[in-house]
């Protein structure tokens, strides 16, 4: 494999008094890795252009009307954006973005976590459904793994794990390793939390390409 995954920094700022003087103190650290390549490769480029615009995720969608390209105006007094590689060979891209986000005059931050794949074959990135299209009845199977080992029920239309309720069996995003599949429910218990629920790949008959 030519390519490789390395780390960019986007931005680490702790600064003083830089755009208001009612803002005392920010930090701003936001880490994201890119595909290095060596010669013009539009699918990596786009896959790049992609995790970069993850990395800012979270303060874009809690702040839609912020200026998509100047950070330095950003009113917030923390936030953080960090992340890891759970799986990366010829065929996908999986990547745990963790992100906190803290905006200025709240009483507290919450934390947000995601994770998103791509097809190295062709930069898109795959929504679980096209990733398990060719599996009959995975998403039975999925319901089914809940329900033996997570202990998910479902009273009043409402589906719940352990403290954890789901607005729905959909999951919010996931991640895979190489030999799981990881759901991603994010709740507002006790602030801001996202349950992680893992799902071997051999309990759904999916085979990692070689």
């Amino acid at each position: 494999m030519t390519k490789k995954i390395l780390l960019m920094v986007l931005l680490v700022i702790l600064t003083l008094h830089t755009f208001s003087n009612e803002i005392v103190r920010r930090e701003i650290n936001i880490q994201c890795p890119g595909t290095e390549f060596y010669e013009d490769n539009p699918i990596l480029e786009k896959i790049n252009t992609a995790l970069y615009d993850y990395s800012l995720k979270t303060y874009y969608d809690e702040t839609p009307e912020a200026d998509q390209f100047d950070l330095s105006e950003w009113s917030v007094e923390q936030y953080l954006s960090d992340y890891e590689i759970k799986l990366y060979n010829d065929h996908y891209l999986s990547v745990f973005f963790k992100q906190y986000y803290y905006p200025y005059r709240a009483a507290h931050g919450h934390g947000f976590k995601f994770g998103v794949v791509f097809d190295l074959t062709t930069g898109k990135e795959i929504e679980m459904d096209e990733l398990l299209k060719t599996l009959p009845n995975y998403r039975d199977r999925i319901t089914t793994y809940l329900k033996n080992h997570y202990g998910l029920i479902k009273t009043n239309d409402k589906y719940r794990i352990e403290d954890v309720e789901l607005k729905t069996l959909k999951e919010d995003s996931f991640y895979l390793t190489e030999h799981s599949l990881v759901l991603l429910y994010q709740t507002w218990l006790a602030g801001s939390y996202t349950a992680e629920y893992e799902i071997p790949l051999s309990q759904l008959d999916f085979k990692m390409p070689k």
